[in-house]
């Protein structure tokens, strides 16, 4: 895993360790979503590329059955054997002009994902509408 994804995951962490809740499970629900966006994303990209239709699929138990078990492959693949707490430790020394320079980037890739989600599917749909 890369350094920057590393830290990501620290800041989340970090953040929702701040809360009542569990950072863990906070997490990994919060990097599950922010990559949703970003394969959707894609999804949109080569949608405008190929000149593909999206269609609006019915969800069922199947489909929320998927996502449990991608969040949980996710727990398994990143926090389980607990190596990301010696990640953290890394982390936690950084100065003060370091962590605002690395949540610019942070913020930039969770949020920057979901803007640009909104932004491209206005542009598949207005382009959809000049191909009907």
């Amino acid at each position: 895993m890369t350094r920057f994804y590393k830290y990501i995951l620290f800041r989340v962490y970090s953040f929702s360790e701040k809360k009542d809740s569990t950072p863990i499970g906070d997490t990994v629900l919060i990097m599950c979503v922010v990559h949703a966006f970003q394969v959707i994303n894609l999804g949109l990209f080569f949608s405008l590329i190929f000149g593909l239709k999206w269609v609006y699929q019915e969800k069922s138990l199947l489909f929320f059955i998927g996502c449990f078990l991608l969040f949980a492959t996710y727990y398994f693949l990143v926090f389980y054997n607990g190596k990301y707490k010696n990640w953290f430790k890394e982390f936690k020394k950084e100065s003060i002009e370091q962590r605002k320079i690395n949540g610019i980037k942070v913020w930039l890739f969770c949020w920057g994902s979901i803007i640009l989600f909104f932004i491209q599917a206005v542009i598949v749909i207005l382009n959809q509408k000049y191909l009907l």
